[in-house]
Order: structure tokens, then C-alpha cells, then sequence
């Protein structure tokens, strides 16, 4: 795991899903998208594992508000992309089909 990735853990008993914003040998620092409105905790690295990389089209704009309010233009960038290659698909598919 590295700052960045997106991950699930067990938190209390319920499982989050958030992304890394820091770690520590045992410790990963996680701001949490689901459930809402929970923010920035600390979990235990045992707990986490990485989420899978199957971005769905409706996550793609909640991502890109969290690259904007995590600052990171790499991120945002990489999201921008992938949104604009995935409208285009659409595009593509529906004129085809019409």
C-alpha cells in the first residue's frame, strides 16, 4: 500500500472505504468517502486492504471533488482523463446505435 491508494477497512466493526493520505509502519492515515461525513481517522494497517480498481462513471465525479480538496493534480489529472476517454465511449457507442 502507498499514500494514494484507495482501500477498505474494519473500523468498529462496519467496513469503510477511503483513501490513503499517510502511513506509518502500523498505522495508515484514511480520509473516508464511505460512510459519509466521517473525514480524516487513523486505522490499523492489518485491518486495511486495497479496494479494487473498478471504477464505476458515477464515482468519477465524487473523485475528482476529493483530488480537488486533497490537492493533488496528479490525481486529478489522471481522473479528468479517465472521464473525458469514458464520455467518448458513450458518444461513440450511442451514435452507432442510433
Amino acid at each position: 500500500m502507498k499514500e494514494s491508494d484507495w482501500v477498505h477497512a474494519y473500523v468498529k466493526s462496519r467496513t469503510i472505504t477511503g483513501f490513503i493520505l499517510g502511513m506509518s509502519e502500523d498505522m495508515l492515515t484514511v480520509y473516508v468517502t464511505l460512510p459519509s461525513n466521517i473525514g480524516e481517522i487513523n486505522v490499523k494497517r492489518a485491518s486495511a486492504w486495497l479496494a479494487e480498481e473498478n471504477t464505476q462513471l458515477e464515482d468519477i465525479t465524487p473523485m475528482i471533488d476529493l483530488s480537488l480538496l486533497t490537492k493533488d493534480k496528479e490525481w486529478f489529472k489522471q481522473l479528468k482523463a479517465d472521464l473525458s476517454l469514458r464520455e467518448q465511449w458513450i458518444l461513440y457507442h450511442a451514435t452507432k446505435t442510433t
